[in-house]
């Protein structure tokens, strides 16, 4: 029996075609968002599986709502993020997905794989994920260390080619990411809280409304 997490070439269980509605954030909603290192080969394959994960748990699981999929541009890391409705929701995918990766590790679609419960504690101006879009996203991950609930950084608005922020905090409050849209990647350089932080730049693959 074929499994949802091969590649591309062996599996369909969703439509792996890049798009989808736009979708966006809603503050105190919680999200369970997964950060997955891969090889430059298995890039589709890690995408497709992030795919067929998500699809699974919005048909099964009465309480997972929009999600989006974003792969680096460096090929070598996936951001998947789901909307869920609490923690027993969480769990309830967390186990999923652990059992989908246990069966999928002969296939190496991912070297490491970091899964979290995060809430959105802050959102500036508009940060709509859109699959086509030509705006550049930027994730980045910072360590909370005493953040405050609101780590998104208020002037950021006003910076030169400034679409939008939203700003996660894990559940148990020792780690913060955030997701930038601006018109353009070398625009957000300028606005970067911190040396420290780790960004990505990623574009949105697929999203799920």
């Amino acid at each position: 029996m074929s499994r949802p997490h091969e590649d591309r070439e062996n599996h369909t269980l969703v439509d792996h075609r890049p798009g989808g509605d736009d979708v966006s954030f809603v503050v105190d909603s919680w999200y369970a968002i997964e950060i997955a290192h891969v090889k430059r080969t298995r890039i589709d394959a890690a995408i497709s599986a992030y795919e067929s994960m998500i699809e699974k748990s919005r048909a099964t699981e009465a309480d997972a709502g929009i999600a989006a999929v974003f792969s680096a541009v460096s090929d070598r890391e996936i951001l998947a993020l789901c909307e869920v409705r609490g923690h027993d929701a969480y769990r309830r995918m967390a186990s999923a997905w652990d059992d989908h990766h246990r069966f999928a590790a002969g296939h190496a679609v991912a070297e490491s794989r970091t899964l979290g419960l995060y809430r959105v504690a802050q959102t500036l101006g508009d940060v709509s994920v859109v699959a086509d879009a030509s705006d550049a996203y930027i994730f980045e991950r910072t360590p909370r260390n005493g953040l405050s609930e609101r780590p998104a950084r208020n002037d950021v608005t006003a910076a030169l080619g400034f679409r939008g922020v939203v700003a996660f905090l894990s559940d148990d409050g020792n780690r913060s990411l955030l997701i930038y849209r601006f018109e353009h990647l070398d625009q957000f350089a300028a606005i970067r809280a911190t040396s420290a932080a780790q960004t990505e730049h990623v574009r949105p693959v697929k999203t799920f409304s």
